[in-house]
């Protein structure tokens, strides 16, 4: 019987600290909500989280129908659709468009600066810009 419950006693700490271990491993929060689905699926972070935060803080300074394209400048011509998609899901007040299909009225730039004349900066975030269109 001691050995049972010596046993069970060691296998379950070993199990609390391998699981301490993977939640270090991930980074905090630990205690509060994370702020976007991907937080903790890797060490070094979904590319995506910075689309989603973006999306959520831009949508506020946008007027609602304008058009508007996710990107990342440096993918040119062949930008990833992975930005397009999630800013479809989160703009639902803005038209999304595809990059490189026309000329929308604001620009979201993903970890990076937009060099085109045409647009203006609105604001800078951590994960990126917003540029609208010059009037």
């Amino acid at each position: 019987m001691r050995v049972r419950l010596f046993v069970i006693v060691a296998c379950s700490a070993c199990l609390a600290i391998a699981l301490t271990a993977r939640f270090r491993a991930q980074g905090g929060p630990y205690l509060s909500p994370p702020r976007t689905v991907y937080d903790h699926v890797s060490p070094s972070g979904h590319p995506t989280i910075a689309d989603i935060v973006l999306c959520r803080v831009a949508a506020p300074l946008m007027r609602s129908g304008a058009t508007v394209a996710v990107l990342k400048p440096s993918e040119k011509p062949h930008y990833d659709t992975t930005h397009t998609n999630t800013a479809e899901g989160l703009l639902m007040h803005q038209n999304v468009v595809a990059p490189g299909t026309g000329t929308p009225d604001f620009i979201i730039t993903v970890g990076e600066a937009l060099d085109d004349a045409r647009y203006q900066l609105v604001q800078k975030f951590p994960e990126g810009s917003l540029y609208s269109l010059r009037r």
